[in-house]
């Protein structure tokens, strides 16, 4: 156990604060022997919430990989986001230096799979990616897309298109979250998403939380590019955290994950004969 979060008082008495000229903006240990006439003073630590004794939680980030994608491609451009170009494990950390988070416990990225069969070239893409994450730490999960064709409304001859959806996508990410704010040493949540239908769960955590008597920071971070409708707004009774342009281009993903990927733990540096 830390030094920083053991204090042990023996007595009470004041005549120890007088007698060795103690300081009321400090925390002691005191060690009274039993004659009840010595104090011994055996260690002084500052009493500044700032130091390490006051321990900060935890913070858990869940990131909604396509409500992501999507809000920044409309915040940014698509100059700016050509493709999910983003680094998930550092917008995270990016997140959590927002929200004064002590310890990120958990970076979670949720997206739906795209299928071989029907986008083989972005079922590559994100077998790659996802690996990487894996490498770096971050928690994935993903669901298979759902496919279906749909008449063009567009098209007055009625021709059909193969749309996409995800399901069960905000179900895992809900589920997880819940997990999450029931640990005692749970101080942040951030949902990385805009997506309404997270307000149930976020209700539910306020009454858990209010009946236990302890608080939970609910935060919801998305990408704002200051040009969009002024309505935007993240999930309704969290707290806001803004995903800015700088803040995204500085937590970019340089690789190319179409082809062949080699996975960093077996990548070796390159050979040079003379």
């Amino acid at each position: 156990m830390p030094v920083e979060s053991v204090f042990l008082f023996y007595h009470t008495d004041a005549t120890a604060i007088t007698r060795y000229g103690l300081s009321s903006t400090n925390i002691y240990i005191l060690v009274l022997f039993r004659n009840d006439v010595h104090y011994g003073v055996t260690s002084e630590i500052n009493r500044n919430p700032s130091m390490a004794q006051v321990e900060k939680g935890k913070t858990f980030i869940f990131i909604d990989g396509q409500n992501l994608y999507l809000s920044a491609r409309s915040a940014f451009g698509s100059n700016v986001v050509p493709y999910p170009n983003f680094d998930a494990r550092l917008l995270g950390e990016a997140i959590g230096l927002e929200v004064g988070a002590g310890i990120i416990e958990k970076i979670s990225f949720y997206t739906g799979m795209p299928v071989d069969r029907y986008s083989p070239r972005w079922h590559e893409f994100w077998t790659n990616k996802l690996e990487a994450m894996e490498e770096d730490l971050v928690s994935v999960y993903t669901r298979p897309l759902r496919y279906q064709y749909e008449t063009d409304p567009l098209q007055p001859t009625g021709y059909k298109i193969l749309s996409t959806r995800e399901k069960g996508i905000d179900l895992r990410i809900a589920l997880d979250v819940m997990i999450a704010a029931r640990r005692k040493d749970c101080e942040n949540i951030v949902i990385v998403s805009r997506d309404q239908d997270f307000r149930e769960v976020i209700e539910d955590i306020e009454m858990m939380t209010a009946f236990e008597r302890r608080d939970i920071n609910l935060w919801s971070a998305y990408p704002d590019g200051g040009n969009g409708p002024s309505h935007l707004r993240g999930i309704d009774g969290m707290k806001s955290v803004i995903i800015t342009p700088e803040m995204y281009r500085n937590c970019l993903d340089p690789v190319d994950y179409r082809g062949r990927y080699t996975p960093r733990s077996q990548a070796q540096e390159p050979s040079f004969s003379v």
